[in-house]
């Protein structure tokens, strides 16, 4: 190699060596510290990139070397305590010393370091007697090396789970060692945390458990499952309270055993309590939780009832803000349950809301079939003495394996019976709980009554299904003392036991158990009497038993035998007079008969007609006589008269009249007819014209006296006639007057209102300004600020009448301004120099205060906690305008 070249290799190395070096001093110059993280967090830690509700969020802290890292609140506005606490550094993560404490650059508005910029427990606003979390030394600390800090938004128990404050927070990082460049060193980071979401829905169970899909419903009936869903993304505890018809004011647990509640406790549960159970689940990877609410077995009355759902449980944290100390807030000691949510600083977001109405089950959807007419005789043409019937009692309860307490009675006896009573029958699995029997199969024949035993008449099913509805639970409030559900009650008097050889019907009310009446032994009812006496007891308000009445008849063959007696009426129901056509349908052929109408009257014709005179209701019975042997059939309350109600009287027309504002010669009548509606009205006002309206407006031609005559008919085609002479008065010249209101967004825009009295049919308006209007109450904008002369001019056919009134539209401009002396010894005093229309003063002084005067001229003396330069502001304002002054205050 030549001289040369070597030359030119030497140069080039040292060429590169100073290019390194300048690289290297380039590189330190710039910043080598990074901050990162989501922009919006919820309280229960759910970011836009992470959905899961885990109480905390990721920030990312970065640089070569140590850093150190803190919140930033500047000016440190808070106490630390319960429900005004920021986001803070979770315990035991590696690379982060908590605590460790520095001076802050670059300076802002004075020097500080991380602790006096964060809740420390010594330092105003936080000094005093608040509970701050872990002294204040986890709102700042040492990064040893770049890493993802976890940054908690909900706290341990002991300090009140969900006691964070939401808000914007600001994080500062910088560089623990003496930075060469101590504004690149450095960088901010800015968080908001917000309340999560919480909600709740009530959906169909059965849709969600056999089709998983969310049906919404706001009705159920007794007994009935409900699937609750929601989500919660505020915290990982869920808590739900249930307010109604029976339950506390301030609301109980969802899953009541007993009325009454003594508390406001709610129904709580979150992933740990639901784990492994088939009633709900709480998903903390999306906030998400469902709940299966049982309503079988809770003492809940027909209404609606409201669910509240919420993140927080007012008595969780209510007794950490009431602790009794100075500094302690007491305003909502001995508030609970749904009245603390909405009346007291509970840290949480509003409850969720959902509403359902528990209605009783319809019953109205059983019927009964009724039987062919018999043939019972042991030969020809029967053949049988007995045979299989089908008597099918079917409908829905609305609650799937529903308990039902079935009770059969006659007119008389069945058989030798003087009840049947069964307690053995579910309904369904299905969703509505399906049921369906048949009478002979189920009743009759398990008991050794054959179809022919029984008598020809009317038979009475009553299907009854308890208060209580929860299998296993079920309890009834009426029953037989022998039932399974009457023997369930252990410890309860039993009146069998004390009148031996009896056995009664009985009742929960007032004592378990309460004798009805005896149905078995020396003295006992039976027939349609225990019927009645069963049906009037379940009737009561205290019974909370559902039930419904199915009713079928039995006859006998025409030529089949004997036959039997049987009748019908039309109309069985009405107001009196009632006229009721009596039919004999008797397969009994007898030569004569014998009517009983229950009310007095009787007949001995085959087909009579009635007249009922009276309300009330009446037993008819029939005897049909054959060769000198009688046959009765007695039908209960088998006419219904009801009392006559004053709709059903004659109709009575009546009307009065009004004059009507503003309109000369018109008048508003006004109909007082009653009678049985719909009725049909027909007006004549004494001037050839005519209306079929209700409540008609008319204008007659001229002033004088009419006959104005109503005629009213009702549906039944009865009318009645009122005819009055009225006068239409005569028209006087009216007497102007105004008001006027100013805008609240333009000032120049002003509303007129009319208050002129009379009759008048125009109104003219001169608003000073060249403009005028003829509207009766206008709006007007004016071009300038100044006093108008307004004018306004009414008048009708008997003549006019003006008004003026002067109108003051002032300038609302505003200019804020104040001066400053400094006292000494941090006291400063505040001067206002502001002009114009001003209605309110707002003064900050830069340090967290703001002071609000509704006076001019005020003077104020502020006393700072530090030195150093404040930036107060003075905003002043009035309706429709607002201006800012701002200055620096040096406080020395």
């Amino acid at each position: 190699m030549s001289i040369k070249n070597l030359m030119k290799g030497c140069v080039m190395q040292k060429l590169l060596l100073i290019l390194v070096m300048i690289i290297a001093l380039i590189g330190n110059s710039f910043a080598d510290v990074s901050i990162s993280g989501p922009t919006t967090v919820t309280r229960g830690g759910v970011s836009p990139d992470n959905p899961v509700v885990d109480g905390y969020f990721n920030m990312s802290v970065g640089g070569n070397s140590p850093v150190v890292v803190g919140l930033l609140i500047n000016p440190q506005t808070m106490t630390g305590d319960i429900c005004d606490r920021p986001p803070y550094f979770m315990l035991n993560q590696k690379d982060f010393n908590p605590g460790f404490d520095q001076e802050l650059y670059p300076i802002e508005d004075r020097t500080a370091n991380f602790s006096e910029l964060s809740p420390n427990g010594r330092d105003y606003p936080s000094a005093g007697c608040w509970d701050v979390p872990y002294n204040g030394l986890q709102y700042y600390g040492l990064v040893n090396n770049s890493t993802s800090l976890k940054v908690g938004t909900l706290h341990e128990s002991k300090y009140g789970i969900s006691s964070l404050k939401p808000g914007t927070y600001k994080y500062h990082v910088q560089k623990a060692e003496e930075p060469r460049n101590k504004t690149l060193d450095s960088a901010d980071y800015t968080v908001e945390v917000t309340y999560g979401d919480v909600s709740i829905g009530l959906y169909d169970y059965e849709e969600w458990k056999n089709n998983d899909v969310n049906i919404p419903i706001d009705k159920i009936t007794f007994g009935q499952k409900v699937h609750i869903a929601g989500s919660n993304t505020d915290s990982q505890d869920i808590y739900l309270w249930l307010v109604g018809k029976g339950l506390p004011i301030c609301g109980s647990k969802i899953d009541i055993d007993s009325l009454p509640i003594r508390n406001n406790d709610p129904t709580h549960f979150n992933q740990s309590i639901l784990m492994g159970s088939s009633i709900g689940e709480y998903n903390l990877k999306d906030g998400s939780w469902y709940y299966n609410w049982d309503t079988s077995g809770l003492p809940l009355e027909e209404g609606e009832y409201t669910l509240y759902a919420s993140s927080v449980n007012p008595s969780e944290i209510l007794p950490l803000i009431c602790a009794g100390s100075w500094c302690k807030t007491d305003i909502c000691t001995g508030e609970n349950g749904v009245c603390a949510l909405t009346d007291c600083p509970i840290c949480g977001p509003e409850p969720a809301i959902a509403k359902i109405t528990i209605q009783k089950p319809n019953l109205d959807t059983f019927t009964v079939t009724q039987p062919e007419d018999r043939c019972c005789c042991p030969g020809y043409p029967c053949g049988s003495a007995d045979y299989p019937v089908d008597i099918i009692i079917s409908g829905y309860t609305e609650t799937s394996n529903q308990s039902i307490q079935l009770w059969m009675f006659g007119n008389n006896q069945i058989y030798d019976r003087n009840y049947i009573f069964d307690d053995s029958f579910r309904s369904f699995l299905d969703q509505r709980g399906y049921f369906e029997i048949n009478v002979y199969d189920h009743l009759l024949k398990p008991r050794n009554i054959k179809y022919c035993d029984l008598d020809p008449g009317d038979y009475y099913v009553v299907l009854q299904i308890p208060a209580v509805t929860r299998p296993g639970d079920e309890k009834y409030d009426v029953t037989l003392e022998s039932s399974k559900n009457a023997q369930k009650f252990v410890n309860a008097t039993f009146p069998g036991k004390i009148e031996p050889n009896k056995l009664f019907m009985v009742q929960s009310y007032p004592n378990i158990w309460t004798k009805i009446a005896n149905v078995e032994g020396p003295g006992a009812i039976g027939g349609y009497e225990a019927f009645t006496l069963l049906k009037s007891t379940l009737d009561q308000n205290w019974v909370n038993d559902q039930y419904a009445v199915l009713k079928f008849t039995i006859r006998d063959r025409s030529g089949c035998g004997e036959g039997s007696v049987d009748f019908s009426g039309t109309p069985v129901s009405g107001y009196p007079p009632l006229n009721v056509q009596f039919t004999d349908i008797s397969t009994f052929n007898g030569s004569s008969w014998y009517w009983d109408f229950g009310d007095g009257g009787t007949s001995n014709e085959k087909n009579p007609l009635h007249e009922f005179k009276k309300a009330g209701l009446f037993d008819v019975s029939l005897t049909v006589t054959k060769d000198g042997v009688p046959r009765v059939n007695k039908k209960y309350d088998f006419v219904v008269v009801t009392e006559n109600t004053p709709q059903y009287y004659n109709p009575l027309a009546d009307f009065t009249y009004a004059k009507i504002d503003n309109e000369p010669l018109a008048l508003q009548f006004i109909d007082q007819s009653y009678g049985s509606t719909p009725l049909i009205y027909d007006w004549s006002f004494g001037d050839s014209q005519y209306s079929k309206e209700k409540s008609p407006k008319h204008i007659f031609p001229s002033v004088g006296p009419y006959t104005i005559n109503l005629t009213v008919t009702d549906q039944f085609s009865k009318g009645n006639t009122s005819s009055k002479t009225i006068t239409v008065p005569p028209v006087y010249s009216p007497a102007a007057n105004f008001e006027f209101i100013f805008d609240e967004v333009n000032p120049l825009q002003v509303q007129f209102i009319d208050k002129s009295l009379g009759e008048m049919t125009t109104w003219q308006w001169s608003f000073d300004d060249g403009l005028g209007s003829s509207i009766q109450s206008p709006i007007h904008l004016f071009g300038d600020f100044k006093k108008y002369n307004v004018t306004l001019t009414v008048g009708n056919s008997a003549g006019s009448n003006s008004i003026k009134k002067e109108v003051d539209i002032q300038n609302p401009t505003v200019k804020a301004s104040f001066t400053s002396e400094n006292l000494g010894d941090r006291l400063i005093r505040l001067m206002d120099t502001s002009t114009g229309q001003i209605e309110r003063w707002d003064l900050e002084y830069g340090d967290g205060k703001v002071d609000t005067f509704t006076t001019s001229g005020w003077v104020t003396d502020h006393q700072y906690t530090q030195k150093g330069i404040y930036p107060a502001r003075l905003t002043v304002s009035n309706s429709f305008r607002t201006n800012s002054y701002s200055e620096r205050i040096t406080v020395t």
